[in-house]
């Protein structure tokens, strides 16, 4: 396990302007190549205070898990534009068929022209909790039109949420009692309820929002590919994990990747959402749902 010991290089006036008003694409000048981690290399970076950044764990996956899981993930097909903190180009109100304004920010239409070219999608697996457009907690669309994924990445969620603990036995701790009283809306039996799938998406600069604050992001990569690689610029640090690695990081720092994806890489990331635990019952939820006239589709 390599140690690494980081000094905070950015004010928070700087790092900030990474992230607004325009989010900035990651770029190989904001690393040192000392602090680069490897594929398949275990590593562990500390901040200055002595709290983690974040840890790599090589071969963490049975690889026929990874297989299986890549089968059914590499058939995400949402808008990954319509989280402009990740894509950049501003935000922009989309608008409806009829030309009138709807509730939805999105990239500019040339970032969409964009991703759309390099073949970029996301989606969400699991469950949300309350949001503007969807006042109730509920599946997310993914999930209910498709079962099968879900069903198919079990074996790599439990993996995960177990490297998790042993590894990080406080947070997980505290992310699992935060939903512990919620497991309407949680993944099995761990500490997530929600799994962000990006699929040749190099993340702008952003740090995560909805996620539980002081909850860890616990990420794997799937597929064939190269790079993409994971930028934490404040650390100038950056981390190239391929598939069958994990890293557990703390994601409410800066952070985005590198735009040189060659390949088919899909990224899954595993958290908490912030607001998880104020959902009721399934079945509470679903009257509220039935009680809104929601015509929207999923985020």
């Amino acid at each position: 396990m390599r140690p690494l010991r980081l000094k905070r290089y950015l004010t928070s006036e700087l790092d900030e302007a990474l992230r607004s008003p325009v989010p900035q694409q990651a770029r190989p000048e904001d690393f040192d190549p000392e602090n680069l981690v490897k594929p398949y290399e275990d590593a562990e970076a500390f901040k200055e205070d002595g709290s983690l950044l974040f840890r790599v764990i090589a071969n963490a996956f049975e690889l026929g898990h990874v297989a299986r899981a890549y089968e059914h993930l590499k058939t995400v097909n949402g808008d990954p534009t319509s989280r402009p903190e990740v894509t950049g180009g501003g935000q922009e109100t989309r608008k409806r068929t009829d030309g009138s304004a709807s509730n939805i920010k999105a990239s500019s239409p040339e970032k969409v022209a964009e991703y759309k070219k390099k073949g970029s999608k996301a989606d969400f697996l699991g469950y949300m909790d309350w949001q503007p457009r969807f006042p109730y907690c509920r599946q997310t669309a993914w999930t209910a039109r498709n079962p099968e994924v879900l069903k198919n990445c079990w074996p790599l969620i439990n993996a995960a949420d177990r490297i998790f603990k042993d590894l990080i036995p406080d947070r997980h701790e505290f992310q699992a009692d935060h939903i512990d009283e919620h497991l309407d809306f949680t993944l099995g039996v761990t500490a997530f309820s929600t799994m962000t799938v990006n699929k040749k998406l190099s993340t702008t600069y952003h740090r995560d929002e909805g996620d539980l604050l002081g909850g860890f992001g616990v990420m794997f990569t799937l597929g064939k590919f190269t790079g993409g690689q994971l930028v934490f610029p404040a650390f100038r640090c950056a981390v190239d994990y391929q598939p069958g690695s994990i890293i557990l990081a703390d994601v409410h720092e800066t952070h985005g990747n590198l735009d040189n994806i060659v390949g088919d890489r899909i990224t899954c990331v595993l958290y908490a959402r912030e607001n998880i635990n104020k959902c009721g019952t399934a079945e509470e939820e679903e009257e509220k749902a039935r009680g809104m006239a929601v015509h929207a589709r999923e985020d």
